[in-house]
């Protein structure tokens, strides 16, 4: 008999220091406390993308029998608008063997009480994150859930996706086969649900924002995480917008990643907790859209590279808020009339426009790195968007740079 959702989370609390570790390693792209912001330069000029951090994950497990009610019935309703369409459960589109970064292959379906934003977009892993509508704010003495959607492509998922542990719990989201169990990711024992969203192809949700029990660390319940990944539409192209778009870029250069323009949300106060265990918010969600978005914090990036391969050449163009601190270390230049500094230790190039900066760099110093001349080049071809603050005047990346 199938463990329950319940049995499940009890697990976590009181099993996860017994859990035996196993050698299965699974990438973890695009740690949220890894987000950066960036700009552009000339008149505009855009960029997003941010390389993606790697988490050590093995597989573990252990399930425990016995209590009824999940501890997560009170978070925020993860429940699909009632005017939108359920997802088709007859023969989805086959997934890609590769993502095209420049835009996302899937888009999710209204989740009440919760704002999705673009976070990562790799030639294998593309990432959203779901966050409570009023942003990261936790109320005393509760705490709000947050969380991640991965997709892989079919190659990435064969490299990629994590085994199924023991007692994980079987699972159908919209009619394609899946599994919700602990697994160790990212450092911590956490629930997961994973499931295959076309033919040999499979996405995950994972939790970062956690409850706390008895001083136990708790994840995402089984209901809200089949909330997310049946709000998944798979196959159905989503923007992904930059604030410049590219004249020039060295021979051999394609996209390999982007990170969208991070929604950092405005400065807020530091949550507060009171004594005694911590619960998820029963605060309704706000029927308001969410908080403002602090412009000058924003940031956004994206990579080119001339291989996949370790010796590759990298170019990485971040697209920074006025709130991030400039390079030191520099000489000054002058590109296309705006200020900027040369690096030559860093081989990084920026220029300060009036409410952004962007910086120009080799990722690769082993590999052969860009110079100034060329950086240069790449900059004064740069044409930025109207306006830094209103991304809907930003460019498609799918036209702002080459594949």
């Amino acid at each position: 008999m199938n463990p329950t959702d319940t049995e499940i989370q009890q697990a976590l609390r009181e099993r996860a220091k017994q859990a035996a570790t196993a050698a299965e390693v699974l990438p973890k792209l695009g740690s949220r406390t890894a987000r950066r912001p960036h700009r552009h330069l000339r008149s505009g000029i855009t960029m997003a993308s941010a390389v993606a951090g790697v988490a050590a994950v093995a597989v573990v497990a252990m399930l425990v029998a016995n209590s009824q009610n999940s501890r997560h019935a009170a978070s925020p309703k993860a429940t699909l608008s009632s005017t939108e369409p359920p997802a088709s459960t007859t023969h989805p589109a086959p997934a890609p063997a590769h993502f095209d970064p420049r835009s996302y292959y899937f888009r999710m379906a209204p989740l009440p009480g919760f704002v999705v934003t673009q976070h990562s977009s790799t030639l294998d892993t593309q990432q959203i994150s779901v966050d409570p509508t009023g942003g990261q704010v936790v109320a005393p003495g509760e705490i709000s859930i947050s969380g991640e959607v991965l997709l892989w492509s079919a190659d990435g998922s064969t490299r990629q996706k994590p085994r199924r542990p023991a007692g994980a719990k079987d699972v159908s989201v919209n009619g394609r086969p899946g599994f919700y169990g602990l697994i160790n990711y990212g450092g911590e024992i956490q629930p997961v649900l994973v499931w295959q969203y076309a033919p040999n192809a499979w996405g995950m949700i994972v939790g970062d924002s956690f409850g706390i029990e008895n001083g136990k660390r708790t994840g995402i319940s089984l209901a809200s995480a089949l909330a997310w990944a049946k709000a998944v539409r798979p196959a159905e192209r989503q923007v992904i917008r930059f604030p410049a778009r590219f004249g020039y870029l060295p021979a051999g250069l394609s996209c390999w990643e982007i990170d969208p323009a991070t929604k950092i949300w405005a400065a807020q106060p530091p949550p507060t907790h009171t004594s005694g265990p911590l619960r998820l918010s029963t605060v309704p969600p706000s029927a308001t859209a969410p908080p403002p978005i602090d412009s000058a914090r924003l940031s956004t990036t994206v990579i080119f590279v001339t291989s996949t391969s370790h010796n590759a050449r990298t170019l990485e163009v971040d697209v920074r808020g006025t709130a991030w601190p400039r390079q030191k270390g520099g000489i000054p230049v002058v590109v296309n009339g705006l200020p900027g500094t040369w690096n030559a230790k860093a081989h990084a190039l920026e220029v300060y426009g009036r409410d952004y900066l962007i910086r120009l760099a080799s990722a690769n110093l082993a590999a052969s790195p860009y110079l100034q001349a060329e950086l240069t080049k790449v900059a004064e071809q740069l044409t930025v968007a109207p306006s830094w603050a209103d991304q809907t005047t930003w460019f498609d990346a799918a036209t702002a740079f080459p594949r």
